[in-house]
This record gives C-alpha cells, structure tokens and sequence, in this order.
C-alpha cells in the first residue's frame, strides 16, 4: 500500500513476515514539510558608540559585517539604561548596513547599546558585547548658532 501526501510519499512494504515503512522526500524536505533553518547567525563584532557631531543627543553606532552567514538579513539593535540587562530592541526591521544613529537617545545619562544578527528565518543570534556612550543633556549640548558666531570672531 502506498499513500501519497504532498511533496513525499509513504509506502508499506510487506515481504513474508516483516513489514518495511519506506518514507521518501525531496532533498530539502522531510515528511512534515520544509525544513526549517534553526541556526543562528554569528554574533556580530566590534560594537562601538560615539555621540554624532555637533549633536550631544544622537548617538552613532558601528560594527563589523557579519561575513559568514549567507542567508543575514540585517542587525537588531538593543537599547538599555542598564548595564546588565533591560535592554530593549529600538530598531522596527533590521538594518542593513553595520551602522545605525539612535536620534532618540536619553538626554544626560550613560546608555548602554548591544546588536544581534537575523537571518531569512528570523533566527537571532545572541547580542554583542555592549558599548556605552554618555548623551548631554539639552543644556549641555553646544548651541550651533553660537558656535557658528564664536568661530567666525
């Protein structure tokens, strides 16, 4: 007797007295379907953070390409005001480049940034070592227009 569901067939085999379950599939495919990828990427590198210029509230952040994984989507960046825990994903669809500026950083305060690798099937690596940067507060931040007076004198 031989059945056939979807992609793959299931055949009962009887030869004398012992009974045989032959199950075939196509490469790729095991009898419940699709096989899903359930390896994570790489954890990304070299997480960095530096205040962008002229902007003591916007925070610049860099790390190295994720080079192994063919199926990488893009980066996840994580935001806390912890260093050991708390942080929370700041980005809605991954970024594609290894750089990203958090424009709504806290004002005046330590914060503390890690990153993590998706791939195709939503597979997240662990986070990256964290980086930190202290942002200015609105007071401290440098007063463009009077920058811009101050270097014309």
């Amino acid at each position: 007797m031989a059945m056939t569901f979807g992609t793959g067939s299931l055949a009962l085999v009887t030869l004398g007295v012992a009974t045989t379950l032959l199950i075939s599939e196509r490469p790729g495919h095991g009898p419940a379907g699709p096989r899903q990828d359930l390896i994570a990427p790489e954890v990304p590198a070299g997480l960095a953070a530096s205040l962008v210029d002229g902007d003591g509230s916007e925070v610049r952040l860099s790390w190295s390409a994720n080079r192994t994984d063919p199926d990488l989507v893009g980066y996840v960046v994580y935001r806390s005001d912890r260093p050991e825990g708390g942080f929370r994903c700041i980005t809605a669809e991954p970024v594609l480049t290894t750089a990203f500026v958090d424009d709504d950083a806290p004002e005046g305060r330590e914060t503390f940034y890690r990153v993590a690798a998706r791939d195709a099937s939503r597979n997240d690596s662990a986070l990256s070592a964290r980086t930190s940067v202290r942002t200015l507060a609105s007071s401290d931040a440098p007063d463009q227009h009077e920058t811009a007076l101050n270097a014309g004198i």
